[in-house]
């Protein structure tokens, strides 16, 4: 079976969407189209190697194209990944062919199969739900196996990681560094910057004269600095998978409503703390974490139970049987 994915940026989401299209779209091992919004051409650039045609939308926020496409003929299906898309066009999708959409939870539906990879979101007819069916790619599952062979980090020095996506729109980095960089502590912090960080030389402002502070820019692949960290604090996005499957645990900082909801899923595992967008709240769990070395070990164990790398096969496999069984 043919399928075509439906990728939107959605405001700056887009590493995010392309991450786990792409993990998804390697292992269904299928040709592939990618339809995406006018005017994204750089972001895109990257989906050479497993997006075999693209297709630019007329205008933002529609699937009128990939629904045409979707519409030729049987033996097709569209994978949706944007929040952009009204649930009238989803269902217009629907109606055309065997449609899939990722979402972070419910209302579920018009599509075919709803995808919530999010903690305590629950599987049942026409919904695979939780972290097992987040696709991830091929290269976090080696990360994972090193994590797990290295086993629990020695008590040592604790260097932590910031990092909050491509824009951090909330401006939560500036907010942990600067309550980091207050008093003496005993651990280096390495800050990634994505490019769409609105204020780069506030950052650089605030790390001035700073030797435990490391400022890394556009980062090629966050992924494998992982291993270096003993704990980070980011939002809880794509990434937060990416750090689970290699048991990092985390401090999660929601940075609009749909993301509270998450973290807090994320908490309920273990993996992972909830700190407001405050600076004094971030750095008091940060302080009480360093003061309880066996919390954040245990942190680490339950983040590689919850997260195991194999996503991707397992979402294909629920999807090529969906199409068997004609679920509809």
């Amino acid at each position: 079976m043919e399928w075509a994915f439906r990728i939107a940026t959605d405001a700056g989401f887009g590493a995010g969407h392309l991450i786990r299209c792409g993990a998804l779209a390697a292992t269904l091992e299928q040709a592939h189209t990618v339809f995406t919004d006018p005017g994204e051409e750089r972001i895109f650039d990257n989906l050479t190697g497993w997006a075999k045609r693209r297709v630019r939308e007329d205008r933002a926020g529609t699937a009128e194209r990939a629904i045409h496409w979707l519409g030729e003929r049987s033996g097709r299906g569209l994978i949706v990944d944007s929040y952009a898309l009204d649930g009238d066009m989803i269902a217009k999708a629907a109606r055309c062919g065997q449609t899939v959409m990722f979402r972070d939870g419910p209302p579920y539906g018009p599509e075919h199969i709803s995808v919530d990879p999010n903690p305590g979101a629950g599987s049942h007819r026409g919904v695979l739900a939780g972290p097992g069916f987040f696709p991830l790619p091929a290269r976090l599952c080696a990360l994972r196996e090193t994590a797990l062979q290295s086993g629990t980090p020695a008590d040592r020095p604790v260097a932590i990681l910031i990092a909050f996506g491509q824009r951090d729109s909330k401006q939560c980095t500036a907010k942990a560094l600067a309550g980091l960089c207050e008093g003496k502590r005993e651990f280096d912090v390495t800050v990634v910057l994505g490019p769409g960080y609105p204020d780069r030389a506030g950052i650089f402002s605030i790390a001035e004269g700073n030797t435990q502070v490391r400022i890394v820019e556009s980062p090629e692949d966050l992924a494998s600095l992982y291993a270096d960290f003993q704990l980070a604090i980011g939002a809880p996005g794509v990434s937060q998978f990416e750090r689970a499957c290699c048991g990092l645990p985390t401090i999660l900082v929601a940075q609009n409503e749909r993301q509270q909801p998450l973290a807090a899923a994320w908490e309920e595992t273990g993996a992972a703390v909830v700190a407001p967008a405050v600076r004094a709240e971030i750095t008091s769990e940060v302080d009480h974490l360093m003061a309880d070395r066996n919390r954040l070990n245990t942190m680490r164990d339950k983040s590689l139970a919850t997260v195991d790398g194999k996503g991707a096969g397992r979402l294909a496999a629920a999807l090529m049987q969906s199409v068997r069984d004609g679920v509809s």
